[in-house]
């Protein structure tokens, strides 16, 4: 356990669909939750980052949990991450395994996302 002050947060997830007889099946929703310490990033940080889009707001997310991230060009989305009454979709994730405080860092930014397609 490497979370010292996290708190418990809901996700939305959908599996990834596929193509069955040459159709196109969604994949499944999933409603959850994770426990993480999540920070809002400054206008500094986002610039930095060279992900996403610059004009959008974002957090950072520390977690022990495994999220999914959204893969460009695929129709994976990313894990959606409920802060503040907001909808945000994981972009990126970076390992801090130091033997310390070992954790997981993801990116999410702010999107739309319609909860009532979730079980």
């Amino acid at each position: 356990m490497s979370i010292l002050f996290g708190k418990n947060y809901k996700i939305y997830r959908k599996s990834k669909g596929e193509h069955v007889r040459g159709v196109w099946i969604e994949g499944k929703p999933f409603e959850g939750t994770i426990k993480a310490d999540i920070q809002t990033l400054d206008p500094r940080e986002i610039q930095g980052l060279n992900i996403g889009r610059e004009d959008t707001e974002k957090i950072k997310i520390y977690t022990d949990d495994v999220l999914i991230i959204s893969e460009e060009g695929t129709k994976q989305n990313g894990d959606i991450v409920l802060f503040r009454d907001k909808d945000y979709e994981v972009i990126s994730y970076a390992p801090h395994q130091n033997d310390i405080i070992n954790h997981n860092k993801y990116i999410a930014e702010l999107r739309e996302y319609d909860r009532s397609t979730t079980i």
